[in-house]
C-alpha cells in the first residue's frame, strides 16, 4: 500500500496521462516511423514495426509478467527502460497502477505517454497448455484487401495499337494500372499463426498472359511458438535476425535517427514474414529450441529470386551467369519478366547462444549457394565484391549488462578471409543522463548478402566509423537528443573515384508544455567527400558535400476530438565552391473526428520550394493501415491529401486516401514509361479490413 500512496504523489504531476495518450498508439507509430525512415529508401518496407505494434495495442502487454524479450518488441524502449520496468517489477511485486510508471527509473513524461497505449496491469499471465482444437476456435482472423491506382494516365499505359506496343514493348505495360494487395492471417495469442499474402503491381497482367496464376506475388507461412521446447516453428516464408546483424539480418535494417540509444539491434531470431517485399526474406523451414539458458536456431531456405542474367557463354555448356540481384519486384515489361525467377538461391543456417542472468553469448553461421555464378563486374569499384555461387560466414556476438553499463558486440568473417566488427555500450552516466558509443569496422573485402549492420552505406562492406549519442532530461517536460557520427569508406564508392571520409551531427529538443502542447526542434548536418567534375576536364576530384536540415514541428490537441499539426523545415546543400542551394516546406495537417460516429479524418496541405534534388524534404504522412507514404518533395509545388477511416461496424473498417502533388515548375512529371503529361500527380487507395 505504501507504493500506491507514493504513485499518487506523482499523480498531480502526470495529472492528464491518460487524456494525453493517443488511445490507439497512432502517434507513437508515425514518431518511429518517420525517425526510421529518415535514414532508409523512399520504399524501405517498415510494415513489420507496425504490425507489432498494431498487435500490441489489441493485445496490450501485462507488465507484470512480461520479459525483456516482451518489451523489446515494442521497439521504441532503449535497453535501460526495458531493465529498469522488469527490475522494478521484480524488486517491489506487481504494479497496482500504471501511475507507478512515473516511479520507474528512466522513464519521463513523454515515454509514460508514448508507452500506455500498448500495456496493461494485471496478475501473472497463466500458462495454458498448447490445444489445435482450443485455438482454431478462439483464434482470431483477418482478411484485408487494398487497392491503388494513380488517376492520371501514365505513357505505359497508353492506349495505342498492338504494332505500336510489340514495336516497343518496353515503352508500354501489359497490364492494367492498379496495385491491388490482400492479406489473410490468423493468430491465436501468437502460439499459432499463419497467413497468405497476394500482391499485383502497376502495370503487371492479372489471371492473363505472363500472369495466369492471377497475383504476381504469394507468400504464405505456418507459425507455432511456446510449445514445450518448441520456442518457434515456421514453414513458409519467415525472416532470420541474429545478433548485431553482420551475418544473417533479411530484411529491412535501421541505424542512425533520433532514439540515441537504439543503437544495439534487437535480434529477433526466426519471424514469420508476410510484407510484399519479393526477395530480402526466407523460404523453407526453420525452427528455434529452448532448453533452460540454451537456445539453438536451425533454418534452411530454397528459393528463386529475381537476377539480371549474363549473356551466354557458348564454351560454357549455356549456363551463363548473373551480375546483379533484383529489388523491385516488377515484373511486367520483357526485360522485367527476363529477370524474374532467373536464379534458383539456397540457404541455410544456424545459431545458438547460451543467456545467463545479465550475460549472453551466441555464435551464428550462415551459407547460400546459387544455380549459376554471380560474375562480378570489371570496374574497380567492384573489385572485392563477392563472385562465384557459394559463400559462408559465421559470427561470435556476446552481450552483458552491469548496473548502468551494457555493452555489446559481434565478430564476424566471411569465406574470402574479409572480417567485420562491431563493438558498443550504452551508458546511464547520471539521473536523467544517458549515453551511447559504438565502433564498427568492416573490411573492404568482407561479404554477406544477409547482413544488415549498423552502418552509413548501404551494405555491410568497407566502412569504418565511430558513434556517440547522448540523451538528456535536464529538467522536466524536456528531453535533449544528439549524435555525432564520424565514419571512412577505404575503398571507392559508387559515384566515388576514391577512399573517402564524412561526419554526420544531430540535435533534437523535445517539449511537453501541457497534456495538450507538445514540440520539437531538430538539427542536422551531414558532410562528406563526394566526386564532382574538375574545370573543364574530365578528370573528377573528392570534394567537401554538406547537406542540412533544420525543422520545428507542433502538436496541439485542441480536445479530444480535433487535434493540429504544424511544421516548418529548411533544407541547404553545398558542394564544394558551389552556391548553396536551399530550400523549405510548411504543411498543416488536421486530424478529427467531429461526429459521435466511428469516422474519422487526416487532412495535410503542405507547401514546398527547393532549388533542386540536392535539397529535397520528405515528411511522413497518415496512410490506410500497414500502407506508408514519405514521399520526397523538390522543386516549387503544394501536396495534400486526405484520409477517412470509417468503422461501421466493430469488425469492419474501411479506408480511403486521396493524395495530390502539384508542382509549378515542370509540365511532365516521371519519366517512360511512368511519365505524366501534366503537371500534377494524384493517387487514390481503398483499403478493407474484417476481422472475425
Amino acid at each position: 500500500m505504501l507504493r500506491v500512496v507514493f504513485a499518487s504523489m506523482f499523480l498531480l504531476a502526470a495529472v492528464g496521462l491518460y487524456a494525453q495518450t493517443d488511445g490507439d498508439g497512432r502517434q507513437t507509430v508515425e514518431t518511429l516511423i518517420e525517425n526510421l525512415s529518415e535514414e532508409l529508401d523512399e520504399d524501405a518496407d517498415l510494415e513489420q514495426i507496425a504490425e507489432d505494434l498494431e498487435y500490441f495495442v489489441q493485445n496490450p502487454i501485462n507488465l507484470n509478467s512480461a520479459t525483456a524479450e516482451d518489451l523489446a518488441k515494442l521497439h521504441f524502449l532503449n535497453e535501460f527502460q526495458i531493465a529498469s520496468l522488469t527490475d522494478y517489477v521484480r524488486r517491489n511485486g506487481p504494479m497496482l497502477t500504471l501511475y507507478e510508471l512515473a516511479m520507474v527509473d528512466g522513464f519521463d513524461q513523454t515515454d509514460i505517454f508514448r508507452l500506455l497505449p500498448f500495456v496493461r496491469l494485471g496478475d501473472a499471465d497463466a500458462q495454458s497448455g498448447f490445444s489445435v482444437k482450443r485455438a482454431l476456435a478462439r483464434g482470431k482472423n483477418e482478411l484485408f484487401s487494398r487497392v491503388t491506382k494513380v488517376a492520371e494516365q501514365m505513357d505505359g499505359f497508353a492506349d495505342v495499337s498492338d504494332s505500336v506496343r510489340n514495336a516497343s514493348p518496353e515503352k508500354y505495360y501489359p497490364g492494367n494500372d492498379l496495385k491491388i494487395f490482400s492479406r489473410y492471417s490468423f493468430n491465436y495469442n501468437r502460439q499459432l499463426m499463419a497467413g497468405v499474402t497476394a500482391e499485383k503491381d502497376a502495370g503487371e497482367q492479372f489471371f492473363r498472359g505472363h500472369q495466369r496464376k492471377g497475383f504476381d506475388y504469394y507468400s504464405a507461412y505456418i507459425a507455432v511458438s511456446d510449445i514445450g521446447p518448441i520456442e518457434t516453428l515456421i514453414v513458409g516464408d519467415f525472416h532470420a535476425r541474429f545478433g548485431q546483424g553482420l551475418v544473417a539480418w533479411s530484411g529491412m535494417s535501421t541505424g542512425k535517427s533520433a532514439f540515441v540509444m537504439d543503437i544495439r539491434k534487437k535480434g529477433t531470431g526466426i519471424r514469420k514474414y508476410s510484407s510484399a517485399d519479393e526477395n530480402l526474406f526466407c523460404r523453407g523451414v526453420a525452427t528455434t529450441l529452448k532448453f533452460n539458458e540454451l537456445q539453438f536456431t536451425a533454418f534452411g531456405s530454397h528459393k528463386k529470386i529475381d537476377a539480371t542474367l549474363t549473356e551466354q557463354d557458348s564454351t560454357d555448356a549455356g549456363e551463363g551467369g548473373f551480375t546483379a540481384f533484383g529489388t523491385l519486384g516488377l515484373h511486367a515489361t520483357p526485360k522485367q519478366i527476363e529477370k524474374e525467377d532467373a536464379v534458383t538461391e539456397s540457404v541455410w543456417g544456424t545459431n545458438i547462444n547460451f543467456n545467463r542472468n545479465n550475460f549472453r553469448i551466441g555464435a551464428t553461421a550462415l551459407g547460400y549457394q546459387f544455380d549459376k555464378d554471380f560474375v562480378k563486374k570489371p570496374q574497380p569499384l567492384y573489385k572485392f565484391d563477392f563472385d562465384g555461387r557459394k559463400n559462408l560466414n559465421i559470427s561470435i556476438d556476446a552481450q552483458y549488462s552491469f548496473s548502468a553499463l551494457y555493452l555489446f558486440g559481434e565478430y564476424a568473417i566471411s569465406a574470402n578471409g574479409g572480417r567485420a566488427a562491431v563493438v558498443g555500450s550504452l551508458m546511464s552516466l547520471a539521473p536523467g543522463l544517458r549515453a551511447s558509443v559504438l565502433y564498427r569496422n568492416y573490411s573492404r573485402d568482407y561479404q554477406a548478402r544477409y547482413a544488415g549492420g549498423f552502418a552509413e552505406g548501404s551494405k555491410t562492406q568497407n566502412e569504418e566509423g565511430f558513434f556517440f549519442g547522448v540523451e538528456a532530461t535536464p529538467i522536466k517536460r524536456w528531453k535533449l537528443s544528439a549524435y555525432y557520427d564520424i565514419y571512412r569508406f577505404p575503398w571507392l564508392r559508387n559515384g566515388l573515384n576514391a577512399p573517402s571520409r564524412g561526419n554526420d551531427f544531430l540535435a533534437q529538443a523535445d517539449f511537453a508544455a501541457n497534456r495538450s502542447i507538445s514540440m520539437s526542434w531538430k538539427f542536422k548536418i551531414e558532410t562528406c567527400e563526394k566526386s564532382i567534375a574538375a574545370d573543364s576536364t574530365e578528370l573528377q576530384q573528392l570534394a567537401d558535400v554538406s547537406r542540412w536540415t533544420a525543422r520545428y514541428h507542433l502538436n496541439y490537441a485542441v480536445n479530444q476530438r480535433w487535434t493540429l499539426k504544424s511544421r516548418i523545415e529548411l533544407s541547404g546543400y553545398k558542394s564544394g565552391s558551389s552556391v548553396t542551394e536551399k530550400g523549405c516546406l510548411l504543411y498543416q495537417d488536421i486530424i478529427c473526428t467531429p461526429f459521435r460516429y466511428p469516422l474519422s479524418f487526416a487532412f495535410r496541405y503542405a507547401i514546398f520550394e527547393t532549388d533542386s534534388y540536392n535539397t529535397r524534404m520528405s515528411a511522413y504522412e497518415n496512410d490506410v493501415l500497414y500502407a506508408y507514404s514519405i514521399p520526397m518533395m523538390y522543386g516549387r509545388g503544394t501536396r495534400t491529401y486526405l484520409l477517412i477511416t470509417w468503422k461501421p461496424i466493430d469488425n469492419l473498417t474501411i479506408w480511403a486516401r486521396a493524395s495530390r502533388t502539384s508542382y509549378a515548375d515542370r509540365d511532365a512529371i516521371g519519366t517512360s514509361p511512368n511519365m505524366i503529361d501534366a503537371n500534377h500527380k494524384t493517387e487514390f487507395k481503398l483499403q478493407i479490413r474484417w476481422k472475425f
